[in-house]
């Protein structure tokens, strides 16, 4: 028996173990005519590969895979994580509404805001129904969404 549908989520650092693993069932399903739906989702996730692979997350995350997401903040000190992905629908929640009635965890900062946001919001709705439930600008992939 085969799913239908696998999605990964990768949060932080997560986000290398998220994409590899769905790379690597996209490369499987291809190898065995396997139809396999592949959803990737990163939040807020941490893209530099030590000094010398400040490019990695930005040209691979969201390779080969169906549908990929970042759910996105721009105002936390975590570094590479402030960026949207060229191969990512971007969802910026930095300025979402919702972020008024966010409790951050003592000790923590703005960095699990994503987590906290797609958690109550993003795990049900894909970028599609993000667009329609919070009426914002969309554009293609890589391209800044807020809501």
């Amino acid at each position: 028996i085969r799913p239908r549908s696998i999605h990964a989520v990768g949060i932080s650092v997560g986000a290398f173990a998220a994409n590899a693993f769905a790379r690597s069932i996209c490369r499987f399903r291809k190898n065995e005519d396997c139809r396999t739906y592949v959803r990737l989702t990163l939040l807020d996730p941490f893209t530099s590969r030590g000094v010398w692979g400040l490019r990695y997350g930005p040209e691979n995350f969201g390779l080969d895979v169906d549908y990929a997401e970042q759910f996105l903040n721009t105002d936390d000190p975590v570094p590479t994580t402030n960026d949207p992905l060229p191969l990512c629908w971007c969802i910026d929640v930095t300025g979402s509404h919702y972020r008024d009635d966010f409790d951050l965890p003592e000790g923590d900062t703005m960095h699990s805001w994503p987590v906290a946001y797609f958690s109550q919001h993003g795990w049900r709705e894909g970028a599609s129904e993000l667009k329609k439930a919070e009426n914002s600008e969309w554009g293609y992939l890589g391209m800044k969404a807020s809501v």
